[in-house]
Formats: structure tokens, sequence, C-alpha cells
């Protein structure tokens, strides 16, 4: 059986450990998600655009060069899916680089 001390010293060490916990850390920040679906959906855009100038002015590379890029490093930049979330596709990684 506890006594007086115990009970209180443990009540004190509970009150500081829930104090003290951390924030919540998010994988992406809520203030930064619609920003990231809107560039992601942005690049889309130009890189099925009609217009080979459209996704060299964003990036600065044809669509024929960038395919030709990717294809040789597709590998190195992939990431495999895992179950808590999605990672950035290989082509958006190299959109994001060569931007």
């Amino acid at each position: 059986m506890l006594n007086r001390t115990q009970i209180t010293a443990t009540w004190w060490w509970l009150r500081r450990r829930q104090r003290f916990r951390t924030k919540r850390r998010y994988y992406i920040r809520p203030a930064h998600q619609n920003h990231l679906a809107d560039s992601f959906r942005l690049f889309q855009r130009y890189y099925e655009s009609e217009d080979p100038l459209d996704l060299e002015g964003f990036c600065r590379l044809s669509p024929t060069s960038f395919d030709n890029l990717y294809a040789q490093i597709e590998e190195q930049i992939s990431q495999h899916v895992t179950n808590h979330r999605r990672p950035i596709t290989g082509k958006h990684r190299l959109a994001i680089f060569l931007r």
C-alpha cells in the first residue's frame, strides 16, 4: 500500500508530465497542405499542357528532356508507399529540384 508521500509524488510527477508533453507534430503542417496541393496541380497542368514552352517556363526543361531525365533517375528518387502517409511522386520530386 502506498503512503501519503508516495501518492503525492506520483500525483506531482503525472501533473508535470502532462504539462510538459510536446505538442502534436505533423508530417505536413495544416497551413501548408493547401499550398502543396496547389503547387502539384500547377506542375501537372504545365506537364500535361499542349504547349512545350509551358513546362520549360516552369522547370527549364522540355517535356521530352524532363521524361528522359526522369527515366534515368526514377529508381533513385522514388519512394515506397507506406500505410500512414503517401510519399511525393518521383516526377514531383524532380520538378521541385529543378524549380
